[in-house]
């Protein structure tokens, strides 16, 4: 028989308290403590606000300062990431003529794709180098 345990409020504020003690073990923060002022001001006035232009409440906020920080292995996590979202960006472009078919047993259609995708990238460079391609894009940029 399986039994089902359902952690009751006392259990679960236990359970909450424990990680809470444990403190920073295992974590690095990018974003230090920050202070900050706030200043909210309300328009009381007599009359009833009719602009919209004029705000009922005014808040501004002031902060010191915002102190970030970067580990080693935050560092290399981003640029793992950065490199990871630049090739996912690359192989992109190629999808719309991806087989949905199994390499083994289907290598025409494989290579009908990738000669696909190379002759696409030749004819946007002579698309590019075309004179009216040329006058085009110069009179975007004029006007």
């Amino acid at each position: 028989m399986n039994f089902i345990i359902q952690p009751n409020h006392v259990t679960m504020c236990f359970y909450l308290q424990e990680k809470l003690s444990a403190g920073k073990v295992g974590h690095e923060y990018i974003l230090n403590p920050v202070t900050a002022t706030a200043k909210l001001q309300r328009n009381c006035l007599e009359r009833p606000l009719n602009s919209r232009r004029t705000p009922r409440l005014n808040c501004s906020i002031e902060l010191d300062q915002i102190p970030l920080e970067l580990s080693d292995s935050q560092y290399q996590c981003v640029v793992s990431s950065l490199r990871s979202l630049h090739q996912l960006r690359k192989n992109r472009q190629f999808w719309k003529w991806r087989p949905l078919l199994k390499v083994k047993g289907n290598a025409r259609v494989w290579w009908q794709y990738a000669m696909t995708c190379h002759l696409e990238a030749i004819h946007e460079s002579r698309k590019n180098s075309l004179w009216i391609t040329v006058l085009k894009k110069a009179r975007e940029n004029v006007m």
